[in-house]
């Protein structure tokens, strides 16, 4: 349930797509919030949301303030996307390499 927070001290202009990455999905759950942006004030809106990171289902409100956006997780029903398997084989064989003897 760990989160990135970003703070603009003059005013934050928004527009275009928000991009949410899972890394984890430990402690998400429906109701989930979190304040992500915090400005001077704020200026226009997201078009829309695109999620990453996971394989399932996510949905987000996003709520707008004077000063900030906040997303509220709305429905979630999603696992992790798996690392790929050229990630484990390139793991595997620095493992092996660092412990070949010369």
């Amino acid at each position: 349930g760990q989160f990135d927070q970003v703070t603009v001290t003059d005013s934050a202009l928004l527009d275009g797509v928000l991009e949410i990455l899972f890394l984890d999905t430990e402690g998400f759950e429906v109701g989930w919030r979190a304040e992500f942006l915090t400005a001077g004030n704020r200026l226009g809106e997201f078009h829309d949301y695109r999620v990453l990171g996971i394989s399932g289902l996510a949905q987000f409100d996003i709520f707008y303030s004077d000063s900030g956006v906040e997303l509220v997780l709305t429905a979630f029903d999603a696992a992790p996307v798996p690392l790929p398997a050229a990630f484990w084989l390139f793991g595997s064989a620095l493992v092996l390499l660092s412990t070949r003897r010369r």
